[in-house]
């Protein structure tokens, strides 16, 4: 019965959210049929044009963002893979896949059939660590397919590489974070939290901080050299934190809904 009630609620909801307009509705399938040949093909150039442009968004042409491609798929996670041609997509407690950005979306399914609830791309882009539901995080070698199994100690890790690529920081349901090196495999520092809670890691911009969010207590900053512990922010309950760009700032999430800079 629970089964068959997800399965009538996922198709529900996917029909309330694909709006009247997409690809299957029946202004599509009207537009097809009036369309004429030349109005046809300036249709498609159009959002050829848009897949092909490089114009970085901006507050000036916000407004002419369109929409150039939609999955049925309930998505957990997502990043892109690469130089913009292509989207790694995590539902959750299922396998990474990466998509292509094309108009017959090409999907590769990465790593095992393990059911995965986190992921992160290395800077380079040649691996991918995996947070599995257990403890485990698999680092998968996107060139070899070899994988290397860690444990994180910890419920379903959250895993974050560091802007360099030295450092895997791994979080999940406990009380310590922890500090692996990519080379080695091998964890370099416990960073342990003021109480039990779901740890979500974060690396500065410059990959010297190490900022740690915890569902049921408060948000630490750990110097990632040393393992230290640098401050505490004085607020409990982080649900989402975030560095910008320059490393000036950092934004916190909680599950109360505020927000603190």
């Amino acid at each position: 019965v629970v089964g068959q009630l997800k399965t009538e609620l996922g198709s529900l909801r996917s029909q309330v959210t694909s709006g009247p307009f997409q690809d299957g509705s029946l202004f599509a399938k009207v537009r097809q049929q009036t369309l004429s040949p030349a109005q046809a093909e300036q249709y498609a150039s159009r959002w050829q044009l848009a897949r092909e442009g490089r114009t970085p968004i901006t507050v000036d042409n916000a407004r002419e963002l369109d929409s150039l491609l939609r999955l049925r798929q309930d998505v957990y996670r997502l990043n892109w893979a690469d130089d913009g041609t292509r989207l790694d997509l995590l539902p959750f407690g299922k396998q990474v896949t990466v998509c292509d950005i094309d108009p017959s979306p090409v999907r590769q399914t990465l790593g095992s059939e393990r059911p995965a609830v986190d992921f992160d791309r290395y800077p380079d882009g040649r691996l991918l660590a995996i947070g599995e539901n257990s403890r485990q995080v698999t680092l998968l070698d996107l060139n070899t397919g070899q994988e290397r199994r860690l444990d994180a100690g910890q419920k379903q890790p959250s895993v974050r590489f560091s802007p360099d690529g030295q450092w895997l920081a791994t979080g999940g349901y406990g009380q310590t974070a922890l500090l692996w090196s990519v080379a080695t495999g091998q964890p370099v520092h416990r960073l342990a939290m003021h109480k039990e809670g779901g740890l979500t890691p974060e690396f500065s911009p410059d990959g010297k901080i190490l900022a740690v969010g915890n569902r049921n207590s408060t948000t630490r900053l750990f110097d990632v050299a040393t393992g230290e512990l640098r401050h505490e922010l004085p607020l409990p309950m982080t649900h989402g934190l975030s560095f910008d760009r320059e490393g000036q700032r950092l934004a916190v999430v909680y599950v109360n809904g505020s927000l603190a800079l």
